[in-house]
């Protein structure tokens, strides 16, 4: 395709539109408006395909649209920028959320970020690996806090406490989804810092280390609470995506690093130091508003961010 494509002023504006509507697809920032709202009245087996699978689809229609039309330099650089800003836009939207659900899905807008960093950046392989990898863990974190959280969805009001095999199913999984090795979130992440240079890979870095202070305080609150009864189905559904998750990762060559562990302890420190600083106690509130406003401003964020892209590649 790419050798038939001819380069012209139709065919950007053609790239812009289709990649505008990627972005909104996969609930990248800024067009990540509805993703959270949608997780958070969705059923929890709802949740977790939502997240686990239809956010992936458009992650491979990027990688077929840049892989096909090979973009140029200004445009990919802009496409990386606008990735970091949802890596870390969807760390601090988790940080300031007490809705369990909520949280999750502001980190699928911050690992959909990293999907679009190894798209744009040329790393194809990299890219799809990742999608994989969130496929499995944030599908396992959506069931098992769902099935949690039957009752409530605030932090605090609900926990693993009294059920130590989802404890340590969401650990595995938190573990996961911040790119600790031997686990799949590791490899995955290291292909895709792997063609990074500079400020773009110490962007990864960072991001690893906000994601494990958000999983940090998701689970101080559910080691304090408990929960109802829960059927085995639930139990055993959780372990198992957590154990593909570790073992996914052995399977292709992830090893255990002594150099994860600093950003353990990293994430551990600057948990406590938001904890106590007061930081963690403000929420950012959202919920469905009234449906005509919220469908006009999404609409003109779509607009806006569709014409930014055609600009870019404008000669």
């Amino acid at each position: 395709m790419a050798e038939n494509a001819l380069p012209s002023r139709e065919l950007k504006a053609a790239f812009g539109i289709a990649f505008a509507s990627l972005i909104l697809k996969a609930g990248i920032f800024p067009l990540h408006g509805w993703l959270p709202d949608a997780h958070s009245i969705a059923p929890t087996p709802v949740s977790a395909v939502l997240s686990g699978a239809v956010v992936k689809a458009p992650a491979y229609g990027m990688i077929l649209l840049f892989s096909a039309l090979s973009p140029e330099g200004p445009f990919r650089t802009a496409a990386m920028a606008l990735a970091v800003v949802s890596v870390f836009f969807g760390i601090a939207g988790a940080l300031l959320q007490k809705d369990a659900k909520r949280l999750l899905a502001y980190h699928t807008v911050s690992q959909m970020g990293y999907v679009l960093l190894g798209t744009a950046s040329m790393n194809f392989v990299g890219a799809a690996y990742y999608a994989m990898a969130h496929s499995l863990f944030k599908g396992g974190l959506f069931l098992s806090v769902g099935s949690l959280g039957k009752k409530s969805r605030r932090l605090g009001e609900f926990g693993y406490r009294n059920t130590p095999l989802m404890a340590f199913s969401i650990l595995m999984l938190s573990l996961a989804i911040g790119g600790v090795s031997p686990f799949i979130g590791s490899y995955a992440k290291g292909l895709i810092s792997s063609d990074l240079e500079g400020a773009w890979k110490w962007a990864v870095t960072a991001g690893t280390v906000g994601t494990l202070v958000s999983f940090t305080k998701l689970n101080y609150h559910l080691s304090k609470g408990e929960t109802g009864d829960l059927g085995p189905i639930e139990k055993l559904s959780s372990l198992a995506l957590a154990l593909t998750t570790l073992s996914a990762g052995l399977y292709l060559g992830a090893e255990p690093k002594l150099g994860d562990v600093p950003y353990i302890f990293a994430a551990l420190l600057v948990f406590f130091a938001l904890k106590f600083s007061g930081v963690l106690e403000r929420e950012l509130r959202g919920g469905m508003g009234e449906a005509g406003k919220e469908v006009n401003v999404l609409v003109a964020l779509f607009v806006a961010f569709m014409l930014a892209a055609l600009l870019i590649q404008w000669p």
